[in-house]
């Protein structure tokens, strides 16, 4: 019976993120979790019980978020197995920890589930994305609510976490009601509340939605050569592919004027000088016409003998089409196995060739982008996920947000478009405008309010021009950071004190409805 919550909940999973998107399941799914913890409250061994209850609600809201992970990745490793079932375990282990920590509070102060769930909930997110080497950022609960607007507009308080302690908050309130609904009166309030709370989360999304001025900022082209990832890498199609985004680039500025062009994650998927041809096709793009914004591949000498660093990369060109030598932006997040073995020296198998393994090197804090309308601040493909990387970008002074990938490996599965329901938040959370540029889609435009323009089908060769607008001001989240988050973390911590000081003085509370089991374990 252990395992019905989990399956229940992971069920609603499956519908709560993107493509679907629907708030409510998410809001659902975690109501049997809160029960699990109130029915186990008064347990003498909360760690195996919490990870008996909290393994699989995590292992499962992962398993179903991420099911395309195996035939995607499985085309770049074939390790995609393994990875996915790493993944899951890591997910669930942090989920279980955090409901023992829940479990441990509950039995010591009968706090509501209304408070420990999301605060479990939101510190074990915190912790998956915050773990060097190995990070696990992708479905955080609050992503849910990206694809719609009127409930997103909240996480320019607090940032994703906060709207994933907000989901939490609400599945807690259910599952209180639950728990007192013999008491009419105790039900309807603990409704009223969730009621109350979900009509504060829109009413403020309404008048965001309202009153935020939008003022123009440039026209930004986008463009998608929709190069399959055989072609990609094959030596033999490398100057056919980089003649397509020529191509496109020449019928984008031709069309219009624009300020910027986007090309993708390694558009040109090798080492400019290796190929000095290159550099002949990116004058011909960009002369006379607009700077050119692409990824590229970047081979960086090191101080030890014949060795270098290699970087997924992005340069920028001026309107001749030289490519400018400072800044150069270094993927900071790197996807773990796909572009780097965590805690794995590369040059241990490979000879110190770093060309020669998936051994991408961690780029340092970066410098922002300097265009006539405004400084540009880049995120690579996975790093769209990373909320902090895009606040930093906004206290740094940047006016627009670019974000080059290669989402060919999602194919048209549902990861492709979490991938750009991430890229909402990160609009809403910074109130800056964001431009996307994916080599076989989803390209796009998404404005400071979150909302997604005029985006591409998938495999479709098209150059797109984006009027981009901006907004003035800044948010709570720039300024404070993800302070619901560690807060959460904070409670945890307090209530992990609370039950140890409890359990040292044999005064181990009860958990309001629940029974105690028996009495607490000597020391």
């Amino acid at each position: 019976m252990e395992l019905v919550g989990p399956v229940a909940s992971a069920l609603l999973f499956a519908v709560a993120f993107p493509p679907y998107g629907l708030v409510l399941p998410a809001v659902l799914a975690l109501v049997p979790l809160g029960l699990g913890m109130a029915r186990h409250a008064s347990t003498l061994r909360p760690l195996s019980t919490g990870l008996r209850i909290g393994l699989p609600f995590g292992a499962a809201w992962y398993a179903v978020g991420i099911h395309w992970l195996v035939p995607a990745l499985g085309r770049e490793t074939a390790l995609a197995p393994l990875v996915y079932v790493v993944v899951l375990a890591a997910v669930g282990l942090a989920v279980g920890l955090a409901t023992t920590v829940a479990l441990i509070g509950r039995r010591a102060t009968a706090l509501p589930l209304a408070l420990l769930l999301p605060a479990a909930w939101t510190s074990a997110e915190l912790v998956l994305e915050w773990m060097p080497g190995v990070t696990i950022p992708w479905l955080p609960l609050g992503l849910a609510l990206a694809p719609q607007p009127l409930a997103a507009q909240a996480v320019e308080l607090s940032g994703v976490h906060g709207g994933s302690f907000l989901v939490a908050a609400l599945a807690g309130l259910l599952a209180d009601a639950w728990l007192v609904r013999d008491r009419l009166r105790a039900v309807v309030a603990r409704l009223a509340l969730a009621a109350s709370v979900a009509g504060a989360v829109l009413g403020f999304g309404a008048l965001r939605l309202g009153t935020l001025e939008l003022a123009p900022l440039a026209n930004v082209a986008v463009v998608q050569p929709a190069i399959g990832l055989d072609e990609k890498h094959d030596p033999a199609l490398l100057d056919r592919n980089v003649g397509r985004l020529v191509a496109l680039t020449h019928d984008a500025t031709s069309a219009s004027r624009p300020a910027l062009v986007l090309w993708p994650e390694t558009a040109l998927a090798g080492f400019l000088a290796a190929h000095p041809a290159w550099h002949d096709s990116l004058r011909a793009a960009a002369r006379g016409r607009a700077p050119i914004l692409f990824g590229v591949v970047d081979l960086r000498p090191v101080p030890v003998e014949h060795s270098a660093d290699i970087y997924n990369a992005v340069m920028l060109t001026d309107r001749a089409g030289r490519v400018l030598d400072a800044p150069v932006y270094h993927k900071r997040v790197l996807v773990p196995i796909v572009e780097r073995v965590p805690f794995v020296n590369p040059a241990w198998w490979t000879g110190g060739d770093p060309r020669t393994s998936r051994g991408f090197a961690v780029g340092e804090r970066p410098r922002p982008f300097q265009l006539p309308f405004g400084a540009v601040g880049t995120l690579i493909c996975y790093e769209s996920a990373i909320p902090r990387l895009a606040r930093q970008w906004r206290r740094d002074g940047v006016a627009l947000l670019a974000n080059l990938t290669n989402d060919a490996w999602f194919q048209r599965g549902g990861g492709a478009y979490q991938h750009l329901a991430h890229l909402q938040l990160r609009a809403i959370e910074t109130r800056l405008p964001v431009v996307r540029a994916a080599n076989t889609g989803i390209s796009a435009y998404i404005d400071p309010l979150g909302r997604i323009h005029r985006a591409t089908g998938f495999d479709e060769a098209v150059a797109r021009t984006y009027h981009v607008e901006r907004t003035g001001g800044t948010t709570l989240y720039i300024r404070f950071g993800d302070w619901i988050g560690l807060g959460s973390l904070g409670v945890c911590g307090a209530l992990l004190l609370v039950g140890w000081r409890r359990r040292a003085t044999g005064a181990a509370g009860t958990a309001g409805p629940v029974r105690v089991a028996g009495p607490p374990r000597r020391r």
